[in-house]
């Protein structure tokens, strides 16, 4: 991912009027960087870092007016949302740092990843006078995210002050 990351950078110096030369390099260092990120890390920073990479390849999409670019966003942030959202980030370990611990970070980079894409598709829905219902539903999804960990931290809280009923 480094090398194809230094490639697109010396295409860009040297060849800048060859575009598709350019995005094939950034294409494959994001690909490379993709299937890197699982073999590196693993549970919240990966769920961050794809989130952050979704926004990225939202925005690319729609400077370059690429809908490639735009369905590998959609598709990456949809596998991160569901890492975060079934992946075992449910469940009822109480962290010291309520509010503040990295169960609330990563929920905190997918959300601010998602209003990102929801900006981006509303900025898009504008530039071409259609609907902007996919914009909309984006950004009501950030708000079910900021609901589902207000109340996994209370949960998380009630059950570590011994307050948690039996299920």
């Amino acid at each position: 991912a480094a090398f194809f990351g230094l490639l697109s950078w010396a295409v860009r110096e040297r060849v800048r009027e060859d575009a598709n030369l350019l995005l094939t390099c950034i294409g494959s260092a994001i690909a490379f960087a993709t299937a890197a990120f699982p073999l590196m890390l693993g549970g919240n920073p990966l769920i961050s870092a794809w989130a952050v990479e979704a926004a990225l390849l939202a925005i690319a999409g729609w400077r370059t007016r690429r809908l490639g670019y735009t369905y590998a966003a959609a598709c990456i942030w949809a596998v991160a949302l569901c890492l975060l959202l079934w992946h075992g980030y449910h469940d009822s370990a109480w962290y010291p740092l309520l509010l503040w611990n990295a169960r609330v970070a990563t929920y905190l980079v997918v959300m601010l990843a998602t209003a990102v894409m929801a900006w981006v598709m509303l900025a898009a829905a504008r530039e071409h006078g259609t609907p902007a219902g996919a914009a909309n539903l984006v950004a009501c999804i950030a708000g079910v995210l900021a609901l589902s960990l207000i109340e996994r931290e209370l949960h998380a809280a009630f059950e570590g002050f011994g307050w948690g009923g039996e299920h």
